[in-house]
């Protein structure tokens, strides 16, 4: 399947991560302030980007569910962050498509590198380590080159890139990931968290016999389906 974004905005624009809120309050007074490295069209999708993202994360990505509900068997799915995601900066990415992937992962809690490519904007560089210095280790910003790139993805330092575009990423880098089994996102970022958000989780289902004998113990009383 392949997603087209229609429209972008949501019923609310409210995030309810204060250090998600607070990077998005720096980015509009940036915006506001007629800053050219953060166009105001951008960060008012970016906000409600983050909304969704955040929206998203509460009700459905850091949840449990159990939607089957069977006596005597949890049928559990859950998700947990990418471990070391690698977001990588083309020339051609717009502020909006570098900052949602920054966000989408925040939210997340993905372990984060943004790669921007030899010769980046060195100022917008630096001011986006300015407004993350918060953040800790949950974003490190890079300077590398494709080769750079592949050669980390070959010695096993990221489990996801994501791209923003096919014919963004360069062959040497899909070899190496062909090579390694790391996969390469490479879809149109998304302002709809419950799509945008499945780049940077891994899925984990888990199903447990609780029951002993048909004897369900101490949940014996727990709601569950109807029996056949």
């Amino acid at each position: 399947m392949r997603f087209v974004e229609v429209d972008w905005t949501h019923e609310s624009d409210q995030v309810a991560d204060p250090s998600l809120a607070a990077f998005l309050d720096t980015l509009m007074e940036k915006a506001v302030g007629d800053e050219a490295r953060f166009p105001i069209a951008d960060i008012d999708r970016l906000v409600f980007a983050a909304a969704s993202y955040d929206h998203t994360l509460r009700e459905e990505f850091s949840e449990e569910h159990d939607h089957f509900r069977l006596i005597g068997q949890d049928n559990i799915r859950k998700y947990l962050p990418v471990r070391e995601l690698r977001i990588r900066v083309s020339p051609q990415d717009t502020c909006y498509e570098i900052l949602a992937r920054v966000c989408a992962a925040k939210c997340v809690g993905c372990r984060t590198t943004a790669s921007f490519p030899s010769g980046y904007d060195e100022q917008f560089i630096a001011e986006l380590d300015d407004i993350t210095y918060d953040w800790a280790g949950a974003l490190e910003l890079v300077e590398e080159s494709d080769q750079e790139l592949a050669a980390a993805i070959r010695d096993g330092h990221t489990h996801c890139v994501r791209y923003t575009s096919r014919d963004r990423v360069p062959s040497i880098v899909r070899t190496a990931a062909a090579v390694t089994g790391v996969y390469i996102v490479d879809e149109p970022v998304l302002a709809n968290g419950r799509i945008e958000l499945l780049w940077y989780v891994e899925e984990q289902s888990i199903s447990n016999n609780y029951h002993r004998y048909g004897n369900l113990g101490a949940r014996t009383t727990e709601p569950r389906s109807e029996t056949m």
